[in-house]
């Protein structure tokens, strides 16, 4: 990952100011007791997992869409019969 140098600068800056608190934070948090850490689970490869994606084409001026999402959640939604 490249930053620029300014950047760089500022983390450093910031590593700096912060780490007490960050050490210390990370010494008080820990797993309560009995905790057991457990590997994760496996997952499916790329062609076992299932994936839909929906294209809708809106044949209205952008304007009347978006003035269209100007109200409530609850008005927006119609039940299906």
């Amino acid at each position: 990952m490249n930053l620029p140098g300014y950047a760089v600068l500022a983390l450093a800056g910031f590593m700096t100011v912060f780490k007490p608190y960050v050490s210390a934070f990370a010494q008080e948090c820990g797993p309560p007791s009995g905790f057991v850490d457990t590997p994760a689970p496996a997952v499916a490869n790329a062609e076992q997992l299932v994936s839909h994606t929906e294209e809708i084409t809106i044949h209205r001026p952008l304007g009347v869409v978006m003035a269209s999402l100007n109200k409530p959640l609850k008005d927006t939604i119609h039940e299906a019969s």
